[in-house]
């Protein structure tokens, strides 16, 4: 029974995160749609570098709900943010970093599309992984 009621969790989770894709997509073809119309692109890019935070954070829900019931303080770990959060937040970025006077040296790395896709998943999974419970002594 235990093991009935974990899979329907899961498959709900995984329903979840099909609909908010399905949202996500359908918001992304209106976006540019209407980047196209007004040839202003800075919106879309805005878009493209919040989805797969989004994504990143839906990702990590499973983890937050785990460490809910452990007992303890919740903690941040900074290390772990650090390290593996600015470099992801500057590929997650990358679409509108163009914008800015360093877009002329980032400009090489937009020939990768799945570069900022998998950078803002990262960036969501370990913001929100971050969060932990410590055991107080």
């Amino acid at each position: 029974m235990q093991a009935l009621v974990r899979f329907g969790k899961y498959f709900g989770f995984v329903i979840l995160i099909g609909l908010v894709l399905q949202f996500l997509l359908e918001f992304d073809r209106l976006l540019l749609e209407q980047a196209n119309l007004t040839f202003d692109r800075l919106s879309y890019f805005v878009y493209l570098s919040l989805y797969p935070i989004l994504i990143g954070i839906l990702f990590a829900i499973p983890h937050l709900f785990r460490e809910r019931k452990n007992a303890g303080k919740w903690t941040y770990n900074w290390v772990k943010s650090v390290a593996i959060g600015l470099p992801a937040l500057f590929g997650a970025t990358i679409f509108l970093l163009y914008y800015t006077p360093l877009g002329d040296y980032v400009s090489v790395l937009l020939r990768y599309k799945e570069f900022p896709i998998v950078s803002g998943i990262a960036l969501g999974y370990t913001a929100l992984t971050s969060f932990h419970k410590t055991r107080s002594m």
